[in-house]
């Protein structure tokens, strides 16, 4: 842990103080994720995402857009203690259906090959939390196991809405069945 948070200041250090010479020198420089440097405004250092944070795919012709799925809100009931999906009537449509959607895989267990994964909106970004809200992600069963990849792939499947309480304890409202990649 010691070692992980020394990692951590010495980067900040480096971006910090790299930034700030930038801007010292008033040169037309880029920061360290790429985008450019304006002297006269320091929040410009950090004005792009830093690695690990690739930007969202557009939605391919056919498939539905994560924004369709996001209608769902996010309620809290206090007399369960835990989150419960708040569904969007065009949400409830889509159920049952197949449906195709563009996002990044996460395998929820260790191996090659994987018949189940947490599919997101967004790329992941750290190992111990999902990147994406509940109405950003869907627990997927592949047809076939497939394997991990960390680029934006469509899955088709057909589309379960989650109420019961293991699934929200989880965080999880949607869920794919038969799920294949498609190209």
């Amino acid at each position: 842990m010691l070692l992980r948070r020394g990692f951590l200041v010495a980067s900040l250090s480096v971006v910090l103080v790299g930034g700030l010479a930038t801007l010292a020198a008033g040169q037309d420089k880029k920061n360290p994720w790429g985008s450019k440097v304006n002297p006269a405004d320091p929040a410009s250092l950090f004005a792009a995402e830093p690695p690990g944070r690739l930007p969202i795919p557009d939605t391919p012709k056919g498939a539905v857009p994560w924004a369709v799925l996001e209608k769902t809100t996010i309620d809290f009931d206090p007399n369960q203690g835990q989150i419960k999906p708040g569904w969007h009537a065009e949400v409830k449509a889509l159920e049952g259906k197949k449906i195709r959607l563009i996002g990044f895989m996460i395998p929820v267990k260790s191996g090659a090959l994987h018949k189940e994964i947490l599919f997101t909106k967004l790329p992941p970004s750290c190992p111990f939390c999902p990147p994406a809200d509940p109405n950003q992600q869907a627990i997927v069963q592949m047809a076939k196991p497939v394997a991990y990849t960390d680029a934006p792939v469509v899955l088709e499947g057909t589309l379960d809405l989650l109420e019961s309480n293991a699934a929200l304890d989880l965080g999880l409202f949607y869920r794919l069945t038969l799920a294949r990649v498609v190209p």
